[in-house]
């Protein structure tokens, strides 16, 4: 039954699905590239790390949640810890298993996705969960090593970050973090959103 979850954003799309239905949605519609998907995330800013600023949580006592990822009952000790989980070589995945194993305490609402209307505005561009909740597909061939290696049309960019990453296992939740996705893949916490080039009827 997915009637509580209409407005959540849809998971388990491949590259291919996304391209077609936003092609179906209206004329000229199109997932974005990395430099629009970017451009939209920073919101007429360069700097920041986050499309509000620079700090997870707002507010005057900073903690307002603005954004939808993994809280873990650890957190109060990687904290105290500093601890990457994956700066311990062939035991990393082990102890990434562990902490995934443990509760997420959900302090930001939500404990898998969230409506996509959630948080309110990220950025004075007025765009939604631009990071966190679902990575998001673009139409950007992936390069692996230095500006100007060969691209491979087979894995795309993905941008956003989502409701599974944590900065001990997954920083990817910035405007500036990118990831790769191979285009026939589909994951639960993968999704999409249009692009519409400018004089398009939206």
């Amino acid at each position: 039954n997915i009637d509580d979850i209409m407005d959540h954003p849809v998971v388990h799309i491949s590259f291919v699905d996304a391209v077609k239905f936003c092609q179906w949605s209206m004329p000229g519609g199109r997932l974005p590239t990395e430099e629009e998907w970017e451009f939209a995330a920073r919101g007429l800013k360069r700097s920041r790390r986050f499309p509000w600023g620079n700090s997870m949580l707002t507010g005057k006592d900073h903690s307002a949640h603005r954004m939808n990822i993994w809280q873990s009952e650890f957190d109060s000790q990687l904290e105290e810890q500093g601890t990457n989980l994956y700066q311990f070589g062939r035991n990393s995945l082990a102890f990434v298993k562990d902490f995934y194993a443990a509760n997420n305490t959900a302090l930001d609402g939500y404990p898998q996705t969230a409506p996509v209307s959630a948080y309110g505005p990220q950025n004075k561009l007025g765009f939604h969960n631009m990071v966190g909740n679902v990575w998001e597909w673009t139409t950007t061939d992936w390069t692996a090593g230095e500006p100007g290696d060969s691209q491979d049309p087979r894995t795309k960019v993905k941008k956003g970050g989502s409701f599974l990453c944590h900065r001990a296992t997954c920083n990817r939740f910035r405007n500036s973090a990118r990831m790769m996705f191979t285009s026939d893949s589909s994951a639960s916490n993968v999704g999409f959103r249009c692009a519409y080039d400018s004089g398009v009827n939206t």
